[in-house]
């Protein structure tokens, strides 16, 4: 892939990153309970039943989301089948009109000749 024409320093760069992160997230898990710690066991249950109800909330977004998606690909699918009926009219619609002009011009011929 991409990775392999990097010089090995940006990967030791990228390393790193990696550690720092993680040695962030750490840091900040760590003051997350600390700050948890520091509120009264009422309050502590509150955040725990909010941060619950904010789960719930985004993983039924998420549920939505890929329903949505679904029904956008089906719209699309049918979008797909209008548009295919529409110029399988049109064709037809051209067909007649040709046979109606060749119809009129024997028609003319016909009149001219009397």
């Amino acid at each position: 892939g991409m990775c392999q024409d990097r010089p090995a320093d940006n990967k030791q760069e990228d390393l790193l990153i990696v550690k720092s992160n993680t040695h962030q997230d750490a840091k900040l898990k760590a003051n997350r309970q600390e700050l948890i710690a520091s509120f009264t066991p009422e309050e502590q249950a509150k955040i725990r039943a909010l941060e619950k109800e904010l789960d719930e909330m985004r993983a039924s977004w998420a549920e939505r989301e890929k329903e949505l998606r679904e029904k956008l690909v089906e719209v699309e699918a049918n979008l797909g089948g209008v548009e295919a009926n529409r110029l399988q009219l049109q064709n037809r619609n051209e067909t007649l009109e040709d046979e109606y002009k060749k119809l009129q011009a024997q028609y003319s011929a016909l009149v001219s000749k009397k």
